[in-house]
């Protein structure tokens, strides 16, 4: 029995992981949640009603992305991206606000 880091798993450069993760065909967010890009207009509407929990928000989408950017192992999975769930989860909030934002335009 031995033990096993998974340390040096995050050897991808940043960039290339980062760009795998939007644009992969089979498991890119691009292609697997376009609504999750798109939940991200409402960050900044956010931002209008409370700064802090914007900021919190989207430096957590941030620090996921990017953590899971250097990962040599994002694209093992079967059915679609694991690593990318926890955005995909919390991108509901800004994209319930842009929702809410929308529907007040359609009602004036």
């Amino acid at each position: 029995m031995t033990v096993r880091s998974q340390r040096s798993d995050f050897d991808v450069p940043m960039w290339i992981g980062a760009r795998q993760q939007l644009f992969d065909r089979r498991l890119g967010l691009l292609f697997t949640s376009p609504i999750t890009l798109l939940a991200l207009v409402g960050l900044p509407l956010m931002a209008r009603r409370d700064h802090r929990v914007a900021l919190y928000l989207g430096g957590s989408l941030l620090l996921i992305f990017l953590l899971y950017s250097k990962y040599h192992w994002w694209h093992t999975s079967f059915h679609g991206n694991r690593f990318l769930l926890p955005i995909v989860a919390l991108a509901a909030v800004p994209l319930g606000v842009l929702i809410d934002w929308t529907a007040q335009r359609f009602r004036k």
